[in-house]
């Protein structure tokens, strides 16, 4: 039983009217090319008596391509901005296992439990070309002799990948399916400040992977090859891809889904969606766009958001909105539950729900793919 509790946390923005560029120009020196989105657009901040602030905005985090790994506020524009089509190819290679870090005295419990999931089936790691000339390192899980399986691209919270999700990989795998985990961010000052690496249980990191920019309609547009190179394992249908996530891996699946017509399912889990919705103050301020109503409107494949009831960091409102966004759209696709749990309730330690959390995982993806 691990001993450490760690939430792993999202965050979420409003979008409401359209604001013209010049008006916001003059106030926030992030609409100017070659910024970084990493601080919100302050274009209209409303604090409350509580100290939470609220962002209202149609403006989405866009890549810079004449700077890489620069980021410009832009107005969102659905001809530009969706669909984005798989790439017919990537360029990606096994590498040898990594090594884990973290917390030094939970290293040998986290290394027992991979060495016993990686006896349970088969279990072997990429690493896939994105560009910027940065690289995806995905852990790949499937059960023995896989033929024919869907594939599932299982995105992992903030915190990175965790020994946790690494087991719930493993848990969808034995479900009948293929599960690829990518490292989907490399970290940074923001992470280590609240979640660092010292103290994490069996964590798996690669550097050259890009800047955490939060989760956003670039990032789902970075990791198009990842998708490929999913489809392209071993014992996988590539008609039959799924993305799922945990906290803000979850909000990256969801724009995925919106986005990209070869994904045919999507699950979400305790993920943040529409506005700044944080029970905890460290991430006051520090709030990155994430998922624009125009964007939600374009999720036509099965989905299915699981919320947590007592979750202390993504209130379980942020789930109804995102159902009353989705209804207001038309769409009758999506499937919701609220369990009785935290944050964290997909993980391990938490008994009484992880169990729950993958079953109805996994009975959604085998009905959905």
């Amino acid at each position: 039983m691990w001993k450490l509790r760690i939430a792993i946390v999202g965050v979420a923005v409003a979008m409401l009217l359209p604001v013209p560029v010049s008006s916001i120009a003059a106030t926030s020196p992030n609409i100017q090319s070659g910024q970084s989105c990493a601080t919100p657009l302050d274009s209209t901040t409303v604090t409350s008596g509580k100290g939470k602030k609220k962002r209202s905005s149609v403006f989405v985090c866009w890549h810079n391509p004449s700077a890489p790994d620069t980021w410009s506020w832009v107005a969102f524009d659905a001809t530009k901005h969706t669909p984005f089509n798989t790439p017919a190819s990537a360029t990606w290679q096994r590498i040898p296992t990594p090594a884990l870090g973290g917390n030094p005295q939970q290293l040998p419990q986290a290394q027992a439990i991979l060495t016993r999931l990686a006896s349970e089936l088969d279990n072997y790691w990429i690493e896939v070309d994105v560009e910027g000339g940065k690289k995806i390192t995905a852990g790949v899980w499937a059960p023995k002799g896989a033929s024919n399986l869907p594939v599932v691209v299982y995105y992992h919270g903030t915190a990175g990948l965790l020994i946790w999700e690494q087991e719930v990989a493993a848990d969808l795998a034995k479900g009948g399916f293929v599960v690829v985990t990518p490292i989907w961010h490399a970290r940074t000052r923001f992470q280590d400040g609240f979640f660092p690496v010292a103290r994490m249980p069996g964590i798996v990191e690669n550097a050259s992977s890009p800047a955490f920019s939060g989760a956003n309609l670039e990032l789902a547009r970075t990791l198009l090859p990842v998708l490929t190179a999913a489809m392209a394992q071993p014992g996988v249908n590539p008609a039959k891809l799924a993305v799922a996530g945990n906290s803000r891996g979850g909000t990256v699946a969801l724009i995925q889904a919106a986005t990209t017509p070869a994904v045919k399912a999507v699950v979400a889990v305790v993920s943040p969606f529409l506005p700044t919705q944080l029970n905890s103050p460290m991430f006051r301020g520090e709030v990155w766009e994430v998922l624009p109503k125009q964007v939600i409107k374009k999720i036509t494949q099965p989905t299915l958001v699981l919320g947590a009831s007592n979750d202390e960091m993504v209130p379980p409102s942020s789930t109804q909105d995102f159902i009353a966004a989705v209804t207001a759209a038309g769409a009758g696709n999506i499937q919701s539950q609220v369990l009785n749990g935290v944050h964290a309730m997909a993980y391990s330690f938490n008994s009484g729900t992880a169990p729950q959390v993958r079953q109805l995982t996994i009975d959604f993806l085998k009905r959905s793919l």
